[in-house]
């Protein structure tokens, strides 16, 4: 999607997910993480296309896969039985970009549509209401 080339030598497999028949533009975390679980059980489909590594082998490590807007990394830490159902794991992580969705400011309109006149002005002791005590909250009118 961004227009750079993802190399075959840079990735474990490549990958697409599929969300209600749309193919998905990225890795959704949650079928990334099943994707990683598989690989790093022995003689599962993603598993034996792997490269001879501690992955393929069971021991864990980090799955990189190509997908449509790059590529994406999955650590996993599994705990292999006798039996390939009996797997666990003390692991399977990745990581996250952060985005702010709530900066503690709120914005209240000066004027409103008539059919809102009956609200009262937000003020500054009850916007605070609204966070956990110590956040930092400002009114922006």
């Amino acid at each position: 999607m961004n227009g750079n080339a993802v190399h075959a030598k840079d990735i474990d497999l490549v990958a697409r997910f599929y969300i209600a028949s749309i193919l998905h533009t990225a890795a959704p975390g949650t079928g990334s993480c099943c994707l990683a679980a598989a690989a790093a059980i022995p003689g599962t489909v993603p598993n034996r296309i792997l490269a001879a590594e501690d992955l393929k082998a069971g021991k864990g490590g980090t799955l990189t896969f190509g997908h449509p807007s790059g590529t994406f990394s999955v650590r996993t830490e599994p705990v292999v039985e006798a039996s390939p159902n009996d797997v666990t794991f003390k692991e399977v992580a990745y990581p996250r970009t952060a985005r702010i969705i709530c900066d503690g400011t709120i914005y209240v309109k000066n004027e409103r549509p008539p059919r809102y006149a009956a609200w009262n002005e937000v003020d500054e002791i009850t916007a605070e209401s609204l966070f956990h005590e110590g956040d930092s909250v400002s009114i922006q009118k």
